[in-house]
């Protein structure tokens, strides 16, 4: 099927408003689709066309996609869903771009195997230069590792940016979602076992916490003033080559991190480490004035190798219980005390 279908007013189905399907490449430009009882639009069964510059609003999902279908969707206004704005599951693929979406608990939700016994390969969906707004339960999710490209994105006042989770703890442990170049507030929360991420050159606004045994990677992002990096409940992960510009990092209960080669600017931040393990060498830490560069406490065995902590009001402090390996480190010119030890320290 093709055809060219704009300027229409489409409502109150009782199911599905839109359904695209069989290989069929139609155009909707510039309709209203509001008001239906399932989704707006609904691309299955290897449905392919061009959404553009349609109003999709009130649904309980306003575009599904799903079954092999390949759609590109551009410069849709997308809102107020009852689940998701868009839903892309058993193998849906696409390009999303310029879409404003908002509203609803969820702006993106992007499945990946639904069976832990499915073997297909998953091709990657793109989602671009999207803004994302107001979502009382997460911009986008991101469960069981699917292939998606997530890059140069606004994401604005969600309760949180991104949730990542997996339900399968043996899955394929390669990187295959990319969260890349994103401009993001408020919490950026992975969790699970089986969390596979390649976080990479985003602008980080707000808290990005580490989970459950959950193993990102997170290369080169810009973490703003009053932001953090937190591994808690197991959190593992590499986080490596990131600039945080008075913000911080804080690992804690159980975690087992690898944080190297970050540069931490003052005067707030800083490397906080409490009943945590991991690896931690090669950062500079400079120029925090109201705390330690690096404070070290409470059953923190993490080996603490060839940092730099220099012009902190204190470079380290080591406190409570701790006992990690911290040799190798250059702390200079800092303005009270180079390293403070203080209570029961093995």
């Amino acid at each position: 099927g093709r055809g060219l279908f704009d300027d229409n007013y489409i409502r109150d189905s009782k199911s599905s408003q839109v359904v695209i399907s069989g290989l069929s490449t139609p155009k909707l430009i510039a309709n209203q689709i509001v008001c239906g009882k399932e989704s707006g639009v609904v691309f299955t069964s290897q449905g392919l066309g061009k959404l553009v510059g349609n109003v999709i609003a009130n649904h309980t999902t306003n575009v599904t996609v799903c079954d092999y279908s390949d759609p590109i969707i551009d410069r849709n206004l997308i809102m107020n869903s009852q689940e998701e704005n868009i839903l892309i599951r058993r193998q849906g693929l696409g390009t999303y771009t310029n879409n404003y979406i908002q509203g609803g608990p969820i702006g993106i939700a992007v499945i990946g195997k639904e069976d832990i016994k499915d073997t297909a390969k998953h091709q990657s969906s793109v989602i671009r230069k999207n803004q994302i707004a107001c979502h009382k339960v997460a911009g986008i999710t991101i469960r069981n590792s699917p292939s998606v490209t997530i890059e140069k994105n606004f994401l604005r006042k969600n309760l949180l940016a991104f949730k990542v989770s997996s339900e399968h703890p043996d899955a394929d442990q390669s990187f295959k979602s990319h969260i890349s170049r994103n401009d993001i507030d408020y919490q950026i929360c992975i969790q699970n076992p089986g969390t596979s991420l390649l976080l990479d050159r985003n602008i980080i606004r707000g808290q990005l916490i580490v989970e459950d045994h959950a193993h990102p990677l997170m290369i080169r992002n810009e973490f703003l003033p009053g932001s953090e990096a937190c591994f808690v409940k197991s959190g593992k992960g590499c986080l490596t080559s990131n600039y945080f510009d008075g913000a911080s990092i804080r690992v804690s209960e159980d975690s087992c991190p690898v944080i190297s080669n970050n540069i931490i600017k003052g005067p707030s931040g800083g490397i906080e480490l409490n009943e945590s393990s991991g690896l931690v060498f090669r950062n500079i830490v400079v120029g925090c004035t109201s705390e330690a560069g690096m404070s070290i406490g409470r059953g923190c065995t993490s080996v603490i190798a060839s940092n730099v902590l220099a012009k902190n009001k204190t470079g380290v402090l080591i406190q409570e219980h701790a006992s990690s390996a911290f040799s190798y480190n250059l702390v200079g010119n800092n303005t009270e005390v180079g390293v403070h030890v203080s209570g029961a320290v093995s």
